[in-house]
C-alpha cells in the first residue's frame, strides 16, 4: 500500500513536470499519477498563483515564480524529513 502524498509533494511533481519544458496536460496526469479531478484543482491553484502558465498550444510551463516555489518546496521536504530522522533518534520511547 502506498502513502498517501502530502499536498505539496504533488505541487511539486507538478512543477518538477512542468519544468521539463512545455508539456500537455494528459502527459503531466500520466507523470503525477493524478485523476483528472485532481490535476485540474492543482492545476487551476498553480496557475492562479503564477507558479504555471497555460500556452496557446495548451502545453504547459513553469514560470520564474514557480522555479522558486519548487526549489524552496524541496528545501522544505528535505529539512522536514532531516528532522523527523533527528527526532526519532531522540524519542526515548525507541531507544533501549
Amino acid at each position: 500500500m502506498h502513502k498517501k502524498r502530502s499536498s505539496i509533494e504533488v505541487i511539486i511533481s507538478i512543477l518538477e513536470a512542468c519544468n521539463k519544458g512545455d508539456i500537455k496536460k494528459t502527459r503531466i496526469m500520466f507523470i503525477t499519477y493524478l485523476n483528472p479531478r485532481s490535476f485540474y484543482r492543482y492545476i487551476e491553484i498553480l496557475k492562479s498563483k503564477g507558479f504555471i502558465s497555460l500556452n496557446t498550444d495548451e502545453t504547459y510551463e513553469l514560470t520564474p515564480k514557480g522555479y522558486d516555489y519548487l526549489n524552496k518546496a524541496k528545501e522544505y521536504l528535505e529539512i522536514k524529513r532531516k528532522l523527523q530522522i533527528l527526532k526519532k533518534e531522540l524519542d526515548f520511547n525507541s531507544q533501549n
